[in-house]
């Protein structure tokens, strides 16, 4: 059977420390890996960049959380080089005083932003956010983004943790069969979700041979 599994990964904090050093709205701040760093959102418009340079692929963990409880939140983002968002999500209330984590699966060297900005189109949150990122070469059992364009491959009798980034978002998976016989997906998220998600098997005439939401 094919096990295909949402999960978030949470990773610990960190002992160094580092200031968010304004402008960053433009040119992004270098941030090195294990490292906290504490920033503030200073309007609704205002988007801070980091950039961390990886040197392999692999996984790459953010870790967000507010210095106080705040209800306008926070929406902070991984994005690559050729601007395509990774992953995204909001943080506020006291699950973001708490911290979340967003984990996405790294395929190539090279530079990665991340970008914070207020959870809401008029107000800006008034504590400070402190992030962390941290990156492990392991590859295995994770989703490799962009992948909504050219499928990553996925071995069978393996689960898979993966994330939809956007609206928009739509992540691809490739399996290889060498006879006939039933093809089984299963699907899970680690938390209750309203929005949900859509899966489908495929054929390789873009027949969709099975759909439902979860």
């Amino acid at each position: 059977f094919l096990v295909l599994t949402l999960v978030l990964l949470l990773s610990p904090s960190f002992g160094h420390t580092a200031e968010e050093q304004e402008p960053n709205d433009e040119v992004a701040q270098p941030l090195a890996l294990d490292t906290e760093l504490t920033g503030s959102i200073s309007t609704y418009q205002d988007i801070d960049y980091y950039a961390v340079e990886l040197s392999e692929s692999g996984q790459l963990t953010v870790n967000f959380r507010s210095a106080g409880t705040d209800y306008t939140g926070w929406i902070f983002s991984i994005i690559d080089s050729d601007n395509n968002i990774l992953s995204s999500r909001d943080c506020s209330g006291s699950s973001c005083s708490n911290g979340v984590s967003s984990t996405v699966g790294i395929g190539s060297a090279g530079m990665y932003y991340i970008a914070v900005q207020s959870g809401s189109s008029f107000y800006a949150p008034s504590p400070e956010y402190v992030l962390s990122a941290s990156f492990s070469n392991d590859t295995s059992g994770i989703e490799i983004e962009p992948n909504d364009e050219v499928a990553q491959p996925l071995a069978l009798d393996t689960e898979l943790t993966g994330s939809i980034s956007t609206a928009q978002d739509i992540d691809y998976y490739a399996v290889e069969l060498s006879e006939s016989g039933q093809l089984t997906v299963n699907f899970r998220s680690t938390g209750s979700d309203s929005t949900g998600w859509i899966f489908s098997i495929i054929d390789s005439d873009n027949n969709i041979l099975s759909s439902r939401d979860c």
